[in-house]
């Protein structure tokens, strides 16, 4: 078994910078038991970090992971946006694929009785309702002309047609 006094000496040869081997040469050749200096020479002091110090570093982790999940769910978020945004991109530029004007489908006899209605003509209803309210804003996609459709009376309702 290793005696402290074996021990100590291991440490301390260690510190002015012998080798394990010419450590455990040395001993022997003194006498020491063969046994008894390979486990002096495999015992390693236990390097445990005071409490206080593991539990900042524990402390300081969970920061940082939280850090790290709130940096991630936020730059997700301006991805999500900014694709959002970049998807907008070709409409604005190419313009809208479709007529996007509506239809009250308000009842009719002929297509004189239909009349396109709204503050923008983008809505497509019967001159016996009372005349569409909506936002005075112009987008291209009502233009019904441009996308070849016209308020007309289709089986008795007005509506675009092409």
């Amino acid at each position: 078994m290793a005696t402290e006094e074996l021990l100590k000496y291991v440490k301390d040869c260690r510190k002015k910078g012998f080798s394990d081997s010419e450590i455990r040469n040395a001993l022997v050749e003194r006498g020491w038991n063969q046994k008894d200096v390979l486990e002096a020479i495999l015992a390693r002091p236990s390097k445990r970090l005071p409490k206080a110090v593991s539990m900042a570093g524990l402390i300081f982790a969970v920061l940082l992971v939280g850090a790290v999940i709130w940096a991630v769910f936020f730059m997700l978020n301006d991805i999500r946006k900014i694709s959002d945004e970049v998807a907008v991109i070709p409409k604005q530029v190419h313009g809208p694929t479709e007529f996007c004007g509506t239809s009250t489908k308000g009842q009719c006899s002929s297509d004189a009785d239909c009349i396109a209605g709204g503050c923008s003509g983008q809505v497509c209803q019967s001159k016996s309702e009372e005349p569409a309210i909506t936002t005075c804003e112009y987008r291209d996609c009502y233009n019904n002309q441009a996308y070849g459709v016209v308020c007309k009376c289709v089986n008795n309702k007005c509506q675009w047609k092409k």
